[in-house]
């Protein structure tokens, strides 16, 4: 693993209070129901996010929506973010993880910094193998924020990762 950390080091540990973007991107509305879904039976949304009902024309709680990822593809309601807690991979915890929920896509923001050492993106990369074990032919990638392009070397690793796992 710590070949992995050493690729990918200076994309999480450095506090330089830049919020990166991985982007699980190619995905039909189906695989974004299913990757929310997996995804939020690790985890629980973080505090008291809204999202917007189209067609009420109003920002109704995300925890009164009975399948958000489902509503974000059909376009009952606009695309959403929020903050994840208790998001488990094995024993590790992923910490200031953020999910971005699109009709195509679905993207994490992280907080880089000293949470990032080499069990939390071990954990962080066997969370990736199995979300492209729901959508194989996905493209994952990363992005510093405000950048235009994907972060060099990032889906090389995290391919190799997944193809010797």
């Amino acid at each position: 693993m710590i070949e992995y950390w050493t690729k990918l080091r200076e994309l999480f540990d450095t506090d330089d209070e830049s919020i990166p973007d991985i982007f699980i991107a190619g995905l039909s509305g189906d695989q974004v129901c299913t990757i929310y879904s997996w995804v939020m039976s690790q985890a629980a949304v973080y505090d008291e996010p809204t999202l917007w009902h189209n067609g009420q024309g109003k920002d109704l709680p995300i925890k009164s929506v009975d399948h958000p990822a489902d509503a974000v593809v059909s376009g009952d309601v606009s695309q959403f973010h929020h903050g994840l807690t208790d998001f488990r991979i094995g024993s590790v915890e992923l910490l200031g993880l953020t999910i971005g929920v699109y009709p195509d896509q679905i993207s994490f923001d992280y907080q880089t910094g000293e949470d990032w050492d080499v069990p939390q993106v071990a954990a962080f990369l066997q969370f990736l193998a199995g979300v492209a074990r729901l959508a194989p032919a996905a493209h994952i990638s990363h992005r510093f924020e405000g950048a235009d392009t994907s972060t060099p070397g990032f889906t090389e690793t995290v391919r190799e990762y997944i193809e010797s796992n």
